[in-house]
């Protein structure tokens, strides 16, 4: 409205008997601020304590009474708190249209030229259209504790929606986890797909920058002696898990195991070893001739499988490929231990 913008932020606390104490404290916390900042006032309505920026006669019309279009009552976050935990201890929502409009008005408002250009490229590159509405919630299952998060996105699935474009956890991924194991987490990861999503997102922000990003693309993958998009990343698949089990590294974080089944075994074992040769050269290159201590890849046949592993103190951190399977662990017998038992079904 023609001065600086002021954000609309409030903190809401329903004290109960605790109200009148609880105004009174946060009156002299804030009083600073009033003072050097935006105003920001301390308002109280019977319980409900209120820590918002904004002018009183403002907060009073908009908290004095419940609005008859409060978040309650919205149909949106109705629908979406229906998919999650009903009566959580916490819920974070987040409504994507009103984020977006919010930042399109805005935009309008400034007027600068550049971002009035540039924000349409963004929003459309990032796919915000094609998200709806995040919800989160954590709260007491029974004597558990439980979280859970939900998506709703439209039809288009571009962009950052595209994440969410997968399909249910099968089988053959939680095969690979240890009936016995004390911790583990599953999930998609399509490292081809986000990474085709990025180069999109920027050729259609700016063709230029789309270019120099090739550019700067060709030359890693002559550096690395790999095509990094279609020899690595999309010969791997998109359903990853990670776990740690004592019967195969032991129950710490050193014993974790993370496994994925990969698109092209082939294809990855070969990119994955020319990354490793790569490496060895550059180390060597840095430590220079009159080196003292080795740092290096090495390989190990373990059980018909070559585990590639760096020979440093304490970890030795390596893959191996098996059975359609990428293993990854901090120690080789790690690795081979976390493929035998899925070669032993």
């Amino acid at each position: 409205d023609g001065g600086p913008p002021l954000p609309r932020i409030a903190i809401l606390c329903d004290a109960g008997g605790d109200a009148a104490v609880l105004f009174a404290n946060l009156g002299k916390v804030t009083q600073p601020l009033r003072r050097n900042g935006p105003p920001v006032a301390v308002k109280e309505y019977g319980t409900l304590v209120v820590v918002a920026i904004g002018l009183d006669d403002v907060l009073d019309k908009q908290f004095a009474n419940p609005p008859a279009d409060s978040l309650a009552n919205t149909p949106t976050f109705k629908a979406a708190l229906q998919q999650v935990q009903p009566d959580a201890v916490s819920v974070f929502f987040l409504d994507m249209p009103g984020v977006v409009k919010l930042v399109d008005d805005g935009v309008k408002r400034v007027g600068d030229l550049q971002a009035v250009a540039m924000w349409p490229k963004i929003r459309d590159g990032l796919g915000l259209a094609g998200i709806h509405q995040i919800i989160a919630t954590a709260g007491f299952d029974g004597q558990d504790w439980m979280e859970e998060k939900f998506v709703s996105t439209g039809e288009s699935k571009t962009g950052l929606a595209s994440l969410f474009d997968s399909q249910p956890l099968t089988d053959d991924a939680l095969s690979a986890v240890p009936l016995t194991a004390n911790r583990f987490a599953a999930g998609h990861l399509d490292l081809g797909a986000a990474f085709r999503g990025i180069h999109s997102a920027i050729e259609q922000f700016d063709p230029s920058i789309g270019q120099q990003f090739d550019q700067g693309l060709a030359i890693g993958n002559a550096m690395l002696g790999v095509d990094i998009q279609n020899d690595l990343l999309d010969s791997f698949g998109n359903q990853w898990v990670i776990y740690t089990d004592r019967s195969i590294g032991g129950s710490g974080l050193l014993g974790v195991v993370v496994v994925n089944k990969l698109n092209n075994a082939d294809k990855a074992e070969a990119a994955l070893t020319s990354l490793s040769q790569r490496a060895n050269m550059l180390i060597a290159q840095a430590m220079g001739p009159d080196k003292k201590i080795t740092v290096e890849f090495r390989q190990s046949t373990v059980d018909g499988m070559t585990v590639h592993y760096l020979a440093v103190p304490l970890v030795a951190p390596g893959w191996g490929i098996k059975d359609g399977n990428l293993y990854l662990g901090l120690y080789p017998q790690v690795i081979s231990a976390a493929a035998e038992y899925v070669s032993a079904k």
